[in-house]
């Protein structure tokens, strides 16, 4: 089955309605507005860096979301759940500078990024999204897109203590922070999350991170420094 195949396969089971003719479909929505609990998650594209595209990512479904985009707990999901999840998610986004640190915008996705529990969202796009997937061996399932005209906060954003701290500690290293967040129980989805959107590191050096090249980063930091901790253990005779 060639990716064309596998992408309309995998859209037919997600929705029945999917249109085989032209490969287009049906709009997932047929509102611009799109409004629901983020659980949370945002994503930043790597294209065109240092202008990348950024937004949240917004399924239009109520109740709890956090399974949504919390990869940790995918392991006994059978993979039709977590296409399901993912499919299921609107990404609204906007092209920006990743030294846009100060941008309102950028704040309101950054504060979506810290947060611990699902957030309610509203997104205006700028056209009704179109069925989409995007399989990657270094990222989740990504879904549906359109461009970004306006995104609101509706709900309150939930930040936990360490991770506040590493926000607003910007004399703290990127790697330390990272490290402190580890060791502090917050999950490895979740720190990838919060570097990219400069939520760590010094403050001059803070910026967006494209969030494949933040998976990697984290992944690689926190390897090296299991491997080190694990070098000092006491051989076994």
């Amino acid at each position: 089955m060639c990716p064309m195949q596998r992408e309309r396969a995998l859209w037919s089971f997600i929705l029945p309605d999917y249109s085989e003719g032209s490969g287009e479909g049906e709009p997932v929505s047929k509102s611009r507005i799109i409004g629901g609990p983020s659980p949370p998650s945002v994503f930043v594209g790597r294209y065109g860096y240092p202008l990348v595209r950024i937004g949240p990512s917004v399924p239009p479904v109520e109740g709890d979301t956090t399974l949504f985009d919390l990869p940790e707990a995918w392991s006994n999901r059978k993979i039709e759940e977590v296409l399901s999840f993912r499919l299921s998610m609107i990404t609204g986004e906007k092209t920006m500078s990743i030294k846009s640190m100060s941008d309102r915008f950028v704040e309101e996705v950054r504060l979506l990024a810290l947060s611990s529990k699902p957030t309610d969202v509203e997104m205006i796009l700028k056209k009704p999204p179109m069925p989409s997937l995007r399989l990657s061996e270094l990222e989740p399932p990504q879904g549906p897109r359109s461009q970004l005209i306006q995104m609101k906060l509706v709900g309150n954003p939930s930040i936990e203590r360490p991770v506040e701290k590493v926000y607003e500690d910007t004399d703290m290293r990127a790697l330390e922070a990272i490290a402190y967040l580890y060791t502090s129980n917050i999950p490895v989805s979740r720190i990838q999350r919060i570097l990219s959107v400069g939520g760590v590191g010094l403050k001059r050096q803070r910026k967006i991170v494209p969030t494949r090249w933040s998976i990697t980063a984290v992944d690689s930091s926190l390897s090296r420094l299991l491997l080190k901790e694990v070098k000092g253990y006491e051989t076994l005779d």
